[in-house]
């Protein structure tokens, strides 16, 4: 079946994403982990420290948002606005209550995801307006430098989104190829203009400001695939003329570069620069060098701390200096490493968790990192650490989790370099296997059998006491064999003694995973990152199986998986996902499936066993659909939930009409799995960036009120008709706000417990060889001036053609989901927390 492409413009995103809040509002409760019980939280991608008031920090997470850290405590400032994978934060050193945020994870993995701009602060964070969607969306922001004395003059490194080999991330966003290069704003990030004279403008990974000079500028051009511009470049102009610094720097196989001044003496230069990688194979991005100048970029030497980085320098790559001394730097690469003396040898000052990503020095000079494992701070530059996360609910799950069929206090769940957890009645999160958890399994008769695993194929462990011990049990599943980084693992719904798992080919076991054997070919095209990477079972007949590849094709299976049909060849997919497809509980013919990707149809449906496919988008907005459940009412009634790349919906009419149902409730950030529990009459969602979510006490007769009121009045004091009142635009701080979008120019244990895997979870670097999807979007914005949108709430159109798959390319502002007025929604909503 041809699927037609859709689009939506930003008015109709508008006016859909600022509906009224839903009516069980209320029943939102956080369940953590906030952080786990061993401290530990998710991905820190980017941290600014307040340069007077050493209690105060600033941190971006991976797709959590921005936070702020009052000395004891962390609070999310974000949660309302449509990013939630944030690359940079910089405070302005002239005006601390200004802060600047840009979305878009600038870390090149699959899972470090597209950019809406840049977010601003004028109060210090209280209130937020979102600024430059057009021009910097579907792409990251890798820096952002303030001018010391002027807040207005910022700098922006832009690059694409992370993936192999292409901006895998971006999901189709059509603007995921759009430029790149060094940006400046004069007007306070109102308006952007691309630098062009000198400077190459390819995907820039660095910026910085020599504060004695602020027309001396220095950027990184560090295109992670390699490209003929890649390398170090100086202004003395405050940008509008540069020059590339050549002598004692690599000239070839130069990927990503990390830049760092001296506080003290800024003309003491380094540059911490990792080889280019190889878009299919993208682990050899080794460490070239960190490189030092001592005369502000006019001559270099090579300093050499090893490779550090072990092939991941795309994904962790950041470098400091001591404010104190010229000579102390502090590198992050997998591990942390200082040296005292300018390079000349470097030590090893790891914190409790490996894979580093931000480095900075605090008003009391303490040194803060963001890694992996959230945020670790030393008041020895080094040599002792303390991790500050409480309260910092940051974590990245992966799909699969497991729930218990009568205990609705356990959990089970895969997360992003940092094992898998278990819940427990007392709601505390405990780390039971180490490095990146994926998939677990839970038997449905007997729930102390659980299954779960580590990343890449043969990685699976058996536990019969809960999950609180695990054995190795892959016996007959090579390890040689291909995977989507993780390998989907179902229990036969009728016979619990039998299960599947997926690598290129389909495995079974009959004694619960003792032994397996291959029951299929490889199912796959056969590319070097082809895998199945999700398999869905239907429960009223073990016959009927649906599988899908990471080569976008949907299979189904109706003699238990020994044969295999194709019923669609172009499914637009994204490795990480293996919760898009289910089968009907009441009918083995009828499976529905989302589809992660901007353009396309999200939500798909049929009838007759995959013979013929229809959409059921509806009114859904033009998000990547990642996550899908439904359930049938004793009455008949059918719901459908879907989670997408910002909210969670619903439909009652078999997608005829969407209704959100996570205003007031869970953060705006990637959904990754939903699910509908009728025997707790609650619905659980699982998020990639702000942990687990539970819609309680919510049966069949509250879905219908939800889907008839279409949000309702939340009661929460704030204007819900989506018009210009009452949405925070007025936020006294001093800044016209009605800008918002005008006219704008792993080999150990990270946590240090024992994770009884027996597994060395130094392999974490945790990017991926999954993707090997074909971004064809098209290019949006130019390399001049560009604005944001306005607000505006018409009634929802769709129109043809998008800027993906050879259709014609989008108009500027369609399809830019960041938007002011989505911005503006409502900040002052409140969210119901648990006691």
């Amino acid at each position: 079946m041809k699927r037609p492409n859709k689009l939506a413009t930003p008015a109709v995103l508008a006016s859909l994403l600022l509906a009224p809040a839903s009516t069980r509002a209320a029943e939102w409760h956080e369940l953590g982990p906030a952080p786990m019980a061993h401290g530990g939280t998710g991905r820190i991608s980017a941290i600014a420290a307040h340069p007077d008031d050493a209690d105060v920090l600033f941190a971006g997470a991976a797709t959590g948002g921005v936070w702020k850290y009052d000395g004891e405590h962390w609070t999310p400032l974000t949660d309302e606005l449509p990013a939630a994978a944030i690359g940079a934060v910089a405070i302005a050193p002239s005006d601390p209550q200004v802060v600047y945020a840009g979305t878009g994870e600038a870390n090149f993995a699959p899972h470090c995801y597209y950019g809406l701009g840049i977010y601003k602060s004028t109060d210090g964070g209280a209130s937020w307006v979102q600024l430059a969607a057009e021009t910097f969306g579907g792409r990251t922001i890798a820096r952002l430098a303030v001018h010391p004395a002027d807040a207005d003059l910022v700098y922006a490194a832009v690059t694409t989104a992370g993936g192999f080999p292409t901006p895998y991330s971006a999901k189709g966003h059509p603007g995921a190829l759009g430029p790149t290069g060094v940006y400046r704003s004069r007007d306070g990030g109102q308006t952007w203009t691309q630098l062009q004279d000198g400077i190459a403008t390819d995907g820039a990974t660095d910026v910085r400001i020599d504060p004695s000079q602020p027309d001396h500028v220095y950027a990184a051009i560090g295109s992670f695939f390699g490209a003929d511009g890649n390398g170090v470049y100086k202004s003395t102009d405050g940008g509008d003329t540069w020059a590339r610094l050549s002598d004692g720097l690599p000239a070839e196989d130069v990927g990503r570069t990390s830049l760092a001044l001296a506080p003290s003496a800024p003309e003491r230069v380094y540059a911490l620069i990792s080889a280019a990688a190889n878009p299919t194979h993208p682990y050899n991005a080794d460490t070239l060098g960190i490189y030092v100048s001592p005369d502000g970029g006019d001559s270099w030497s090579r300093t050499d701390p090893g490779n550090f980085q072990t092939g991941f320098g795309g994904y962790m790559s950041t470098i400091a200096v001591d404010p104190r001394d010229p000579e102390a730097v502090i590198a992050g690469g997998m591990s942390l490493l200082r040296s005292t003396n300018g390079g000349a040898n470097y030590d090893t000052i790891t914190p409790q968790h490996v894979d580093m990503h931000a480095i900075v020095y605090d008003a009391d000079q303490r040194l803060v990192v963001g890694d992996d494992g959230g945020v670790h701070r030393s008041v020895d530059n080094g040599d002792s650490w303390t991790a500050i996360n409480a309260e910092l609910g940051v974590i990245q799950f992966y799909p699969s989790v497991s729930l218990h069929p009568t205990d609705r206090d356990f959990f089970l769940g895969g997360l992003q370099d940092n094992g898998t957890t278990r819940r427990d009645s007392s709601g505390a999160w405990a780390k039971v296997m180490g490095a990146d958890g994926g998939y677990t399994a839970l038997h449905p008769d007997q729930p102390d059998v659980v299954f779960a695993q580590i990343q890449h194929t043969a990685n699976l462990y058996k536990s019969t006491d809960g999950g609180l011990s695990f054995d190795l049990s892959a016996s007959g599943i090579p390890s040689s064999d291909r995977d989507a980084f993780f390998n989907p693992t179902v229990f036969d719904p009728n016979d619990a003694n039998v299960l599947l798992y997926g690598t290129q080919r389909i495995y079974r076991s009959t004694d619960q995973g003792e032994s397996w054997t291959a029951i299929t070919e490889d199912l796959t095209d056969g590319g070097p990152l082809a895998a199945v990477r999700s398999i869905a079972w239907a429960p009223s007949n073990s016959e009927v199986l649906y599988a899908a590849t990471t080569d976008g094709k949907l299979l189904i299976s109706s003699d238990a998986g020994e044969t295999w049909s194709e019923t669609l060849t172009d499914l637009s997919d994204w490795s990480r996902v293996s919760r898009d497809i289910v089968v009907a509980p009441w009918d083995e013919d009828t499976a529905f499936v989302g589809v992660p990707r901007f353009g396309v149809d999200q939500v798909l449906k049929t009838t007759d066993r995959g013979a013929s496919w229809s959409s059921m988008d509806g009114d859904l907005p033009d998000l990547p659909v990642n996550a899908i459940d439904v359930f049938r009412s004793e009455d008949g009634d059918e719901f459908v939930f879907v989670g997408t790349d910002r909210d969670v919906y619903i439909s009652c009419d078999d997608g005829g009409h969407w209704t959100p149902i996570d205003d007031s409730g869970v953060p705006d950030t990637m959904v990754i799995e939903v699910r509908y529990q009728a025997q707790f009459d609650r619905l659980i969602v699982v998020t990639q960036g702000r942990g687990a979510w539970e819609f309680a006490d919510v049966g069949p007769k509250e879905w219908l009120e939800i889907c008839a009121s279409d949000g309702g009045d939340d009661d929460d004091g704030d204007d819900d008709d989506g018009d210009d009142d009452d949405d925070g635009d007025d936020d006294d701080d001093g800044d016209d706000d009605d800008d918002d979008g005008g006219d704008d120019d792993d080999g150990d244990d990270d946590s240090g417990d024992d994770d009884d895997s027996g597994d060395d979870d130094n392999d974490s670097g945790d990017d991926d060889d999954d993707s090997g999807d074909d971004d064809d979007a098209s290019h949006v914005g130019d390399t001049t001036d560009a604005t944001s949108s306005t607000n505006a709430n018409p009634p929802r159109e769709l129109t043809s053609g998008c800027g993906c798959r050879g259709a014609p390319a989008p108009s500027r502002g369609v399809w830019l989901l960041g938007l002011a007025a989505i911005a503006a929604r409502r900040a002052s909503r409140r969210r119901r927390m648990p006691s």
